[in-house]
């Protein structure tokens, strides 16, 4: 196992949110592994919603991104579908991993940017060793 505290953020853009998540994790000196996992929050929000709130997080994202690769996959393939189909399958995988927090986040801006990093700042601190 990792010394560092694994984090999932799930996020609705596939490239911008994790490179500035990890700008920041670098910037301020967090230690921690950070996980990204790309979806529509609002997709998420409403099927943790049908669930009274009980459910778990990991398990509904799950079956979120199988129905997205079955959907995917009845598709005709071209490059553009096949990178989906494989960053889909990344998604996934990374589900398998064990997280000491998770932070969703729909977009990264300057009202979001304070609250990322403070969540990042403090699940690396309770959560490290060190």
């Amino acid at each position: 196992m990792s010394e560092k505290p694994n984090i999932l953020f799930i996020v609705e853009g596939e490239r911008l949110e994790p490179e500035v998540i990890n700008r920041m994790a670098e910037v301020y000196g967090l230690r921690c592994d950070i996980s990204s996992v790309c979806t529509n929050i609002h997709i998420l929000y409403q099927q943790l919603k049908q669930d009274d709130g009980y459910s778990d997080v990991i398990p509904v994202l799950q079956e979120i991104l199988r129905s997205r690769l079955a959907s995917l996959e009845t598709l005709t393939p071209s490059a553009e579908l096949k990178r989906k189909i494989a960053r889909t399958r990344d998604d996934l995988a990374k589900l398998n991993h064990t997280f000491a927090s998770f932070i969703s986040c729909s977009t990264v801006n300057c009202t979001t940017v304070p609250t990322t990093v403070l969540h990042l700042w403090m699940s690396s601190k309770i959560m490290s060793p060190n």
